[in-house]
């Protein structure tokens, strides 16, 4: 297949150390979705041609997730996305915290193997119906070796009695685009470069005086000092009233767009550019939103 240029591999069970070294060198994108992996410690080389890499891992694969043996070595990837759809089970959530601790440990060790050539990341984990406690940002969750990252997509439930923060000083210089459910706990500094923000805010609660704050005290700590911001856009869940008059603003911000918490949910399409609301493969993601 001289000519193949994307290839993608659906509920297919991959047997062997090698089986995609057979694929053209001129192969681009490679998309694993709800796939078996059965190579030597169930470990698969990756065809070194890959610019654009997908994988997605459902509720019966979470088990076996897959090991990639020369993830760190694809010079020319670009662009990643992982998503891990865990819907769980209410009958077995001791289970399903269990299986998220190892899901949350592979999305660390995933990161950490990127090469540094990625400029676009996509990370989600898609859960529901699972117990709340195993879900949050782990602080071992980098990305400051991704020298070149410019867009960041980081969907993951908090837990908001998280004790595990998230600190923003392990985020690149580089980056230009972050969409993210906010962390209940954080630290650190965002990154001066910083052009677009997009956030699902849950709370605001400081690391170090571990104790909620108002959205004012967070965007004059954390947003208002980026220079370069041109958009900032959020679903804001915080009970509080936001007084505009208190925040102190970017001198180049272009776009300020904050919904509300309302009194109720509806479902929204999820994400596919969390920023421009576009529609990905007919799914949902849950927000409050005003009615």
């Amino acid at each position: 297949m001289p000519s193949l240029k994307r290839l993608n591999l659906w509920s297919c069970k991959l047997i062997g150390h090698d089986v995609l070294n057979g694929i053209s060198e001129f192969c681009d994108e490679l998309s694993l979705s709800s796939c078996k992996y059965d190579g030597n410690d169930g470990s698969i080389t990756l065809p070194t041609s890959i610019g654009l890499l997908d994988i997605m891992v459902n509720d019966s694969d979470i088990a076996d997730l897959p090991k990639f043996s020369n993830l760190g070595k694809l010079q020319r990837l670009r662009s990643v996305k992982a998503e891990i759809i865990a819907h769980g089970n209410d009958d077995i959530k001791e289970i399903e915290d269990e299986t998220m601790i190892r899901t949350i440990s592979w999305l660390e060790r995933f990161v950490a193997q990127l090469p540094s050539t990625v400029e676009s990341l996509f990370l989600m984990i898609d859960e529901e119906n699972i117990s709340g406690k195993a879900i949050s940002h782990p602080e071992k969750l980098r990305f400051d070796n991704l020298t070149q990252l410019q867009v960041l997509y980081l969907l993951i439930d908090s837990d908001p009695l998280s004790t595990i923060p998230f600190n923003f000083s392990n985020l690149p210089d580089s980056l230009q685009e972050l969409h993210m459910v906010m962390p209940s706990l954080f630290s650190g500094t965002l990154p001066k470069s910083l052009q677009s923000i997009d956030i699902d805010i849950r709370t605001c609660k400081k690391f170090k005086e571990n104790v909620y704050v108002t959205f004012a005290d967070f965007w004059n700590q954390f947003i208002a000092p980026l220079e370069n911001l041109l958009y900032f856009s959020a679903i804001n869940k915080h009970t509080q009233t936001i007084d505009s008059s208190a925040l102190n603003f970017p001198p180049h911000l272009q776009l300020f767009d904050i919904t509300s918490l309302a009194d109720k949910i509806f479902r929204v399409p999820r994400y596919e550019t969390f920023k421009n609301r576009k529609v990905k493969n007919n799914s949902f993601f849950y927000f409050f939103r005003m009615s």
